[in-house]
């Protein structure tokens, strides 16, 4: 998760700098090697909301910007919480956000079924570890 983050946020920050902190570093907590950090610059906000054209336009521009040769999204595995994204690189950003939006509902659909048949086992009181 932290590697992933990191590594997004080192493809995207160039497009935007004034935008998004700068990635520093990830990584494993020594004494807790299962436990894990992702660091980023710090940025003092100003309390100000930016209006909503303000910020659609920047969005917009980091899309623009973070382009690679005609090509929207990233190769990664990243995450919203503990849940999985993935927005594949396409040619279009529309193609890329309808993918991404396909493998969320995917990812949804398959976690809600593993709930549903979890929680019909406990009733039928059937002790099963599912994935």
């Amino acid at each position: 998760m932290a590697e992933s983050e990191y590594k997004a946020m080192a493809l995207l920050f160039p497009a935007m700098t004034m935008m998004m902190p700068r990635p520093v570093a990830w990584g494993a907590y020594k004494d807790t090697p299962d436990t894990w950090f992702y660091l980023c610059q710090y940025f003092e906000l100003s309390g100000d909301v930016p209006e909503f054209y303000e910020l659609a336009a920047c969005l917009g521009e980091l899309h623009r910007q973070s382009a690679r040769a005609g090509d929207f999204g990233l190769d990664l595995v990243t995450y919203g919480g503990k849940n999985t994204e993935y927005f594949p690189p396409c040619r279009t950003w529309e193609e890329t956000f309808s993918k991404g939006l396909q493998w969320t509902f995917d990812f949804e659909e398959d976690s809600t079924s593993k709930k549903r048949a979890r929680a019909r086992m406990t009733r039928c009181g059937v002790s099963a570890t599912l994935c």
